[in-house]
């Protein structure tokens, strides 16, 4: 097996689940589980169970269910150069699935882990483990890299009704394209990468419109991305468009639903309507638009009161 860069620490849970489902149909079953059935012998506890964690790593190990992602940080040096550590937990579902990067102060310093969540069921295809953890990896590669110049905090847009979120989004979807270019051009990926970037990258920037294209290949082809770069493309593409209006495909600013039928003509709503909207979205305006669906509801919703209003007292 290929020696990890840095030392990893697997939770022992996932270690014994992995090697459970990984043995399962293999001819290592029968004196796998022979083994085990030996120590429910063992009457303290506390030793039983150290008992079944060695094995569990032992056959972790026979089985090389962690060469991929020995493999995987071998490949990225600077990992082994900035981190004290890898630990790898279990996630609990398929999109829990990930890698980060912890920093912790440390000695009047601070201390890096690189943190690997993954379901059990990952291990027993080890090819699409080392797709996956390659591209995890590399992002948190780039954290700890200083020619990235990455920080936690990314530059102010209040200027959207969702902030946060949509820049968040934005900037991870370009971030993933230059990640998926280096690893097109290491062939450590291919096709399949480069299709499914390019579609989240599309979806991310529907303003950008004919230029998407152009756009996509400038960070795909990019082999020294900067943090300060990405973040200023999630900004700036938004607010190029010098509008807020909602583009096909975006979100709508109050249901948060990504729409092709935005209202017709926002500005044209009844006042009622629009004094009801900013009721329960103080920073709307009509220049931001909504989609038809919101509009019809709060048309309806003030047509009801409208009607309720026009009642006899009883």
């Amino acid at each position: 097996m290929i020696p990890a860069p840095l030392p990893v620490l697997f939770e022992p849970a996932l270690v014994e689940e992995a090697v459970l489902r990984a043995s399962v149909g293999r001819r290592e079953s029968r004196p796998l589980h022979r083994e085990r059935d030996r120590l429910y012998t063992i009457e303290d506890l506390d030793e039983r169970e150290r008992a079944f964690h060695a094995l569990s790593l032992s056959w972790f190990n026979r089985l090389q269910l962690g060469a991929p992602l020995f493999a995987a940080l071998g490949e990225l040096p600077l990992l082994a150069e900035h981190c004290a550590r890898c630990v790898v937990s279990t996630a609990p579902r398929r999109r829990d699935e990930g890698a980060d990067l912890l920093v912790a102060a440390h000695d009047g310093g601070v201390e890096r882990t690189v943190a690997i969540r993954l379901r059990p069921t990952a291990f027993t295809a080890p090819r699409e483990l080392l797709a996956f953890l390659r591209f995890e990896l590399l992002h948190v590669a780039d954290m700890v890299d200083p020619a990235f110049g990455y920080v936690p905090e990314l530059p102010d847009c209040s200027w959207e009704l969702a902030p946060g979120q949509r820049l968040r989004d934005r900037y991870r979807a370009v971030w993933d394209v230059t990640v998926a270019g280096r690893l097109v051009r290491r062939r450590y990926a291919g096709e399949a990468r480069r299709r499914a970037v390019y579609a989240t990258f599309r979806a991310a920037f529907p303003m950008v419109g004919d230029s998407v294209d152009a756009a996509f290949m400038h960070f795909f082809t990019a082999d020294h991305p900067t943090h300060a770069e990405l973040a200023a493309f999630g900004v700036e593409a938004r607010a190029s468009t010098g509008s807020r209006a909602l583009t096909a495909g975006g979100r709508c600013p109050l249901c948060r639903c990504p729409t092709y039928a935005a209202e017709p003509d926002a500005a044209a709503l009844p006042q009622e309507v629009i004094e009801q909207i900013r009721a329960d979205f103080p920073a709307w305006e009509p220049a931001a638009d909504l989609c038809r669906q919101c509009a019809d509801l709060y048309r309806a919703r003030s047509l009801a009161a409208a009607a309720v209003h026009s009642l006899p007292n009883m």
